[in-house]
């Protein structure tokens, strides 16, 4: 079986992730590193991958890490709202934080 997959250096749209779940390596994968072109792809790893423990992803619609990493001060107006989007849209008992190196990689622990 495949424990860990790095799948970073390509961008995932939604129908590649949709592949990527259906493949032999997908159907395996317990941890998987990716890079996603948006949130929507995030939930169809999380939701078809059944033997996902850990996903650490990349999304580029991650408008909060764009501004923490070019130096804008974050306030109220422009809090992390993608991690409340995932925070809203997995159950309470997924464990999601953004990391602190690198900024813009976001970590999910699945039960």
């Amino acid at each position: 079986s495949v424990c860990q997959l790095n799948l970073q250096g390509f961008w995932y749209n939604e129908e590649d992730c949709l592949r990527l779940c259906h493949s032999s390596l997908g159907i395996q994968c317990k941890v998987l590193m990716i890079q996603v072109k948006n949130r929507q792809s995030i939930s169809i790893l999380v939701n078809n991958m059944n033997h996902l423990q850990a996903l650490h992803v990349e999304c580029k619609d991650d408008q909060y890490s764009k501004q923490l990493l070019s130096g804008e001060n974050v306030d109220e107006s422009n809090k992390d709202e993608l991690i409340q989007w995932l925070i809203d849209h997995f159950p309470s008992c997924y464990f999601i934080v953004r990391d602190s190196d690198p900024l813009n990689c976001i970590q999910i622990w699945i039960q």
